[in-house]
């Protein structure tokens, strides 16, 4: 009626009045900041000498003493016992907002953004509210369901004025309601088909949020992805929801492809995120990757080559090349070579794969190992005093090769480990040095030259050649220099032998030997006399006589041979009598012999070997004691410890049966030596008198000589067994 309208605009102007000269907006209390006002979600400061008043909870009311601006009013006055607190709530729950008044005395009503809703408990127009509990207790409490957004305001409980009692107010209360977004959506639609390499924007949508959705992106572990990620917030069309845009900018690999991304979008409003997802197709060009067996390639082998590619779309072209040269009729992802060899060595093998995409290829340095050939072997060298050469070898292998070389000399002695070995010429140096190639896994080779020095030649040949009347005569002599003379002068009494009629001359050369013979056939007696052989080279002149003689007549000494066997004869069987008597008599006498002691009956499988001090001594070669052979030096000294019964009368004892004569003819072979003729001789006692005792051994001994080194270095005993 006409009295409430009226209190309604008193109460109105006193809140304007204390609001005068103030720009804010607020009411003022000393030392106090409340919530009220007319104005929404304010502060409000109340002075103690605008307003005299006291604030219970949050609001401000008149003092109970203080007389009531409307007449008549009661000093008791009215006040809040609880009042509605903010809340939050999700679209379509129940929110209830308490407002309890201690000795109401006017109207109540609920206020919605400042709009009333109605005095009493009768809400009429809004049914999704109502006024619960009991005017006895004065509670008022607001019930709203379900929650819809436009509830999304602000609340207070309001009692009006009666006579002699002012208006109270509670503080605005806040309702926020939440909404769930929309669902995400990806504007990229469900498959992306990209290249490799590309950088791709994905713009993920989430609407109508109250609050403002927050989208996050996931990779296909459902990892967050957060580099290259830009969000944008935008208001809905009705005022109070919000879109969220999520923008990923991500650069693609072949890695990603057939693999989702996802964006979930959630607010407040919802426990459980929407998600939505795409897949990504990735194309690319082929990824190669190259295999082979054997690992170690080996000259010889067969080669299993095999091309795996990774590629999308799959399909793809193989083709095979070596170097820069296509192998045609290859065209499948594996490749067979039988029987590589060494100029494999090195060869790039390459596999080339394509799709529509692109193309991409995959190489394989060969690597085959070999045994080493020889591409330069050592030559021969020539040098004066002092000067260097320089002796060279070159072998051709892998793993790459290992150069050794060696002097051959009394031992071998180690001088050079690359392929050239400088050596400075002079008497010592010159020799035979030999090169040996080592490759790892492979067998050695070797090769060997000679170092000499330069000079005048050596002519060497028989001293005396006997022939008889009639007979053929030949004469033979070498000479042996550097360099090697170029002819053989033959003379006699200073007359030049020349070719024809019965006389030829014949020569010929053998590793650096000049080899001349000088035939005479039907020999007659002006014949006979000394010859001589002449060579010469830039660095001198050498010559060697050799006497021709008439053979003497050796029938007188028939009878003296057959004495001489006769006596022979009955040494030997005097001396088998003696063993015969010693052995007798020795017969009950028990002696034990050792393994060593007995002999054994088995012949020795090589009778040309020698066992000295465990080294076996050839017995069938011939040796110079003046040309300082390595083997008269190593020789000599030794015991000779004879194994074999038809080497030696008794074992353990260095005495040795005593051989034919050296036939000179047999034996010498065309070697010369500048002195004593040559001899041969196979080892040395190194004792200067036989033991004292010995053991009877299984042959006899006849004849026996001890060898002493002066006799073999001598010429004056032949030494073969």
């Amino acid at each position: 009626s006409m009295e409430k309208q009226l209190a309604w605009c008193v109460i109105i102007l006193l809140s304007k009045q204390h609001t005068e000269g103030r720009n804010d907006g607020q009411f003022y209390v000393e030392g106090d900041i409340l919530e009220g006002g007319t104005n929404r979600a304010h502060l409000y400061k109340v002075e103690r000498d605008m307003y005299q008043g006291y604030r219970s909870s949050n609001s401000w009311y008149p003092q109970r003493d203080q007389p009531s601006i409307l007449d008549g009013g009661d000093r008791r006055g009215q006040r809040f016992l609880r009042e509605p607190p903010d809340q939050t709530a999700k679209i379509g729950e129940q929110v209830t907002l308490p407002c309890r008044v201690e000795n109401k005395q006017g109207k109540l009503q609920w206020t919605r953004d400042d709009f009333g809703l109605g005095l009493g408990r009768d809400l009429t127009g809004f049914d999704r509210y109502t006024m619960t509990g009991s005017d006895q207790e004065g509670d008022y409490t607001l019930s709203i369901y379900p929650v819809e957004l436009e509830d999304d305001a602000i609340f207070q409980c309001q009692v009006g004025a009666v006579k002699g009692v002012a208006p109270i107010r509670s503080r605005y209360a806040t309702l926020t309601v939440t909404v769930p977004p929309e669902p995400p959506v990806i504007l990229n639609g469900d498959t992306v088909e990209v290249l490799e390499e590309r950088t791709v924007t994905f713009e993920c949508v989430s609407k109508a949020g109250k609050p403002a959705a927050e989208i996050t992106w996931l990779d296909s572990h459902n990892i967050p992805i957060r580099e290259g990620v830009e969000t944008v917030i935008e208001s809905h069309p009705d005022g109070k929801r919000q879109n969220t845009i999520s923008m990923l900018r991500r650069k693609i690999l072949r890695s990603d492809n057939l693999r989702n991304i996802s964006c979930e979008a959630q607010n407040v409003a919802e426990s459980i995120p929407r998600r939505v997802s795409l897949q990504i197709k990735v194309e690319y060009p082929p990824s190669v990757t190259l295999h082979y067996t054997p690992h170690i390639l080996q000259e010889g082998e067969t080669v299993n080559f095999k091309c795996s590619s990774d590629a999308n779309p799959p399909r793809v072209t193989y083709r095979w090349f070596l170097d820069t040269r296509e192998l045609e009729g290859e065209n499948g992802r594996s490749l067979v070579l039988p029987a590589i060899n060494r100029t494999l060595h090195g060869t790039i093998l390459k596999c080339v794969v394509q799709n529509r995409i692109g193309r991409s290829e995959e190489t394989h340095t060969m690597t085959v190992t070999y045994p080493p050939v020889w591409r330069v072997k050592p030559a021969d060298l020539a040098g004066e005093d002092g000067e260097p050469v320089v002796l060279s070898c070159l072998a051709d292998s892998y793993p790459p090769p290992r150069y050794t070389w060696y002097k051959i000399d009394t031992i071998n002695t180690v001088v050079g480990r690359s392929k050239n070995l400088t050596v400075i010429l002079n008497h010592q140096s010159q020799g035979v040095y030999t090169c040996r190639v080592d490759a790892q896994g492979f067998e050695i080779i070797e090769s060997s030259a000679t170092v000499r020095l330069k000079g005048p030649p050596i002519v060497s040949g028989s001293d005396v050649i006997l022939v008889g009347i009639g007979e053929e005569a030949e004469l033979l002599c070498a000479a042996e220099g550097i360099p090697t003379p170029q002819a053989v002068l033959w003379t006699m009494q200073g007359s030049i032998m020349r070719n024809g009629g019965r006389k030829s001359i014949d020569s010929y050369r053998r590793e650096g030997v000049l080899y001349s013979t000088l035939k005479i056939q039907d020999i007659q007696s002006t014949e006979l006399g000394v010859y001589n052989c002449t060579a010469s080279n830039m660095y001198g002149i050498d010559h060697k006589t050799v006497s021709l003689k008439l053979k003497e007549d050796v029938s007188f000494l028939i009878p003296l041979g057959v004495g001489i066997t006769g006596g022979i004869f009955l040494t030997i069987f005097l001396l088998f009598l003696a063993v015969h008597c010693r052995r007798s008599s020795q017969k009950f006498i028990k002696e034990e012999i050792s393994d060593k002691d007995e002999w054994n009956d088995t012949i020795a499988k090589d009778k040309h070997v020698l066992k000295v001090q465990e080294e076996e001594v050839p017995l069938n070669q011939h040796f110079d004691p003046l040309s300082q052979s390595p083997l008269v030096d190593k020789y000599i000294n030794i015991n000779l410890n004879v194994q074999d019964p038809n080497y030696s009368a008794v074992y353990g004892n260095p005495y040795l049966r005593a051989g034919d004569t050296l036939n000179y003819r047999d034996t010498y072979d065309h070697n010369f030596s500048t002195e004593e003729p040559p001899m041969q001789y196979r080892a040395t006692a190194g004792s200067s008198s036989p033991p004292s005792s010995s053991r009877v051994g299984a042959g006899p001994v006849v004849d026996a000589k001890y060898i002493f080194r002066e006799d073999v270095l001598s010429s004056s005993l032949a030494t073969h067994v």
